[in-house]
Formats: structure tokens, C-alpha cells, sequence
């Protein structure tokens, strides 16, 4: 089924005829806009992931550049990490993270064109540092931006279900759920953080991979990688997957093609700022060595954390998740291959992140922010749990709903 395919009505002009024919895509993606926009973060204090891709946005709206002029106290030792997240380059100071997050609200900082304005900034994260008189941008139109790209996240997840034959309101129940039940909400859309465009990007990906346009897929999943790099993973999953599955080359060969340019770009990007090619960038953790670690308690307790932390536990604040797990098996056998193997590699993506990092994404914030990728790639897989396992049994469903209004309500608060 296509994500526009409409259900006609013998009320023309009706109120179920004017739904019937608009797109899920737009039924699910204007509310969630118009909640996103009301309840967002428009000014200080903004943590200071969001804020620093806020002020390369701007940087790159206003010109052109990821040079972060007039940063340089951010680099000091003193101030580094707590003002911003930036580092010294031999092209001046720039972001420690890949500019895709940035990118997407440097064209609302162009349209706003608004000169920054100077400001005391008493610092993020260390109460006792000096604070330091610093150029601020406004943070409307990054906010703008976050709360835009995880409502249209939230559209591509409902559009692609239809693919899989959930009805228009399954579908669209579904992507309410994906936007209102989750952290999409409460993290992603209320201020400029990766997830909001990196969870945009992996949706739409999967939705191109199951209309097998494959190498527009593969350039999605670029995209994606642009904003946060170990997205290639999931990438990888659904091409190697699809060609597994199909006993052909075609898809990995085409997705392949599509994600090498957006991982060529993020390197020819780093080789111009660094003078050499890496994937980290200016970013000073040491993933690749926490990941071959072999700290597996270390690893274990943060995989648990990851799942059951009070203030960032990925089943604290979606209880729901719980009573799809079941179903699981079934909904994978049962699902397309495009589904399958974006859930394996959303999973193995959350795995690899929870062994890079800790499992809270940093503090000064409440819920969880690694899972959102996961889940959104392993959304098709869960819709097919719920239709198979959950709404078969009455108890189960009115369990379920239960706790998506009490994960909603945990959004709220």
C-alpha cells in the first residue's frame, strides 16, 4: 500500500471526506507541529548539546561556515564544556559533532536573519566558572527546527506503516503514539538536539526502502549519518539485509552507494577542518576504544541503566514497549525484509551506542535520547506486535493504552 493511499467517502466535502483524502503523512504531522511548537524551549537556559549545534546553525545560515567565530573562550580548558561544546581546529573553533543537526536549521537562520546578540553566559554545566561575555544567536528558529523535523519523523513512521496494511488509523494512531508516547517529545522536539533530524532521516530512509527505492534510501541514511555517524549502521543492516533476503546485490549495492555520500561528505568535511580524515572530528571521547573494550560488567549496568534509570530509562518513560516484547518474534518473522533488517539494525545501533557511552546522554535533562534512532527503525516490527499479539487479546490492549496515556503523561511532566 502506498503512504498516499486514500479511503473514499459518499459525504463529499464531509468531514470524513476531507480526512479521507489528506495524506497520513499530514494528519499525523500538523498536530504533532502545532504540540511540539507550543510546548518548546525558545530561549536560555538550553543545554548546551542543543546550543551548540543552535550556534553552528547559525554560523552556517549566516555564513556559510562551521567556524565558530568569537568561540575561542569555549575552547579553553576552563570554559570547554560548559559554554559550548567546541574544540580548537586549525581552522578556528567549530563543534565537536557533525554539522547534519546544525544544517537543518541553517536555512530558518538565513530566512530570520538575525544578528547575534552579546550576552553574560554564566556557563552550562560549572556554576563556579567566570562567566564570560559571549555572542548568543536566537534559539527560535533551532527550536523551530526541532520541533518541525521529529513531527515529520513522526508522519514517516504512520506513512510507512501503511506499506505493511495497517489501516489510515492504525497508522495514524501509530505515528500519535511514536510522537506523543516517547521521548521525541519531551527531548527531541523541545530543543536542537541530533535526534530530532536524526530520527527524520532514518524513518524516511526505511519508508524508501520499502517502496524499494533503494538508492534514494541509501542517500536518507547519509543524511543520517551526516548527523550522527554510527547511523551507518543501521544503513548497513538494511542493505546487507535486503540483499541477503533477495539474493541480489541491488540493494546494498544502491543503499550503499546513497550512504557513501553522505559518510564521503562528513570525511571530506573533517579532512578540511582537521587536516586529516577521521570520523570523529573534534569530538574528544574515545568510542571506538570504549567500544572493543572488555569491560562487560561496566557494560551490562549500562545497559540496564539505559533501560531502567528513573530519569533516563528507556521503559521508565515508554511502558508500553514492554507489553509488545511477546509479540516480538512473531511480528519479526511475520514483518517485510525492509522491516526486519531495520530493526536489526536499530538494535544493534543502541547496543553499540550503550557500549560508546553512557547510557543518559549527559544530564540537565529528563528521559532518554539514545533509544529514539532504535526505535524508529524498529517501528514497523513493533506496529506488527501490537496488530498480532496486543490487539488479539482484549486484556492486553486496554493494558497497553493505559500505559501509552501514562507515557504521555510522563512526556508532559
Amino acid at each position: 500500500m502506498s503512504a498516499d493511499t486514500t479511503v473514499t467517502d459518499n459525504r463529499p466535502g464531509g468531514p470524513r471526506g476531507l480526512i479521507g483524502r489528506t495524506p497520513v503523512f499530514v494528519i499525523v504531522f500538523l498536530p504533532l507541529a502545532a504540540i511540539y511548537l507550543a510546548t518548546a524551549t525558545y530561549g536560555l537556559p538550553y543545554h548546551i548539546d542543543p546550543y551548540t549545534n543552535a550556534v553552528t546553525g547559525w554560523q552556517m545560515g549566516m555564513t556559510g561556515s562551521v567556524v565558530l567565530e568569537g568561540y575561542e573562550v569555549a575552547t579553553e580548558p576552563e570554559q570547554f564544556g560548559n559554554i559550548a561544546w567546541v574544540a580548537e581546529s586549525p581552522k578556528g573553533p567549530v563543534s565537536q559533532y557533525p554539522p547534519g543537526a546544525a544544517a537543518m536549521s541553517a536555512p530558518l537562520y538565513r530566512i530570520f536573519s538575525q544578528q547575534m546578540s552579546l550576552e553574560t553566559v554564566h556557563g552550562f554545566n560549572d556554576d563556579q566558572a567566570e562567566p564570560v561575555e559571549l555572542e548568543v544567536p536566537n534559539l527560535v528558529p533551532a527550536t523551530i527546527t526541532a520541533a518541525l523535523t521529529a513531527a515529520a519523523a513522526g508522519g514517516l513512521v504512520a506513512s510507512t506503516l501503511l506499506e505493511v496494511g495497517a489501516t489510515r488509523s492504525q497508522a495514524m494512531a501509530a505515528g500519535y503514539v511514536a510522537g506523543l508516547g516517547t521521548t521525541m517529545w519531551a527531548v527531541a522536539s523541545d530543543q536542537l538536539w541530533q535526534h530530532g533530524p536524526a530520527v527524520l532521516w532514518v524513518a524516511l530512509g526505511i519508508y524508501l526502502a520499502a517502496r524499494e527505492r533503494f538508492l534514494w534510501s541509501g542517500l536518507a541514511f547519509g543524511a543520517a549519518v551526516l548527523t550522527r555517524p554510527h547511523l551507518a549502521l543501521i544503513a548497513a543492516a538494511v542493505g546487507i539485509g535486503l540483499s541477503v533476503a533477495r539474493r541480489s546485490f541491488s540493494p546494498i549495492l544502491k543503499v550503499g552507494a546513497g550512504s557513501a555520500v553522505g559518510l564521503g561528505a562528513l570525511f571530506a568535511l573533517n579532512w578540511w577542518i582537521w587536516g586529516e580524515v577521521t570520523l570523529n572530528g573534534g569530538y574528544r571521547g574515545d568510542f571506538v576504544g570504549e567500544v572493543v573494550s572488555g569491560d562487560v560488567g561496566g557494560y551490562l549496568e549500562n545497559v540496564a541503566g539505559g533501560l531502567f534509570d528513573v530519569s533516563h530509562g528507556l521503559i521508565v518513560y515508554s511502558p508500553f514497549l514492554v507489553v509488545l516484547i511477546p509479540g516480538l518474534w512473531v511480528a519479526f518473522r511475520r514483518a517485510p525484509d525492509w522491516a526486519r533488517s531495520a530493526a536489526v539494525g536499530g538494535v544493534i545501533y543502541l547496543l553499540v551506542q550503550w557500549k560508546a557511552n553512557r547510557f543518559s546522554g549527559g544530564e540537565g535533562f529528563t528521559g532518554y535520547r539514545y533509544p529514539l534512532e532504535a526505535l524508529a527503525a524498529a517501528a514497523v516490527v513493533l506496529f506488527v506486535s501490537y496488530r498480532t499479539w496486543v490487539a488479539e487479546r482484549r486484556l492486553m490492549t486496554k493494558v497497553f493504552w493505559v500505559l501509552v496515556a501514562g507515557a504521555m503523561v510522563f512526556q508532559v511532566v
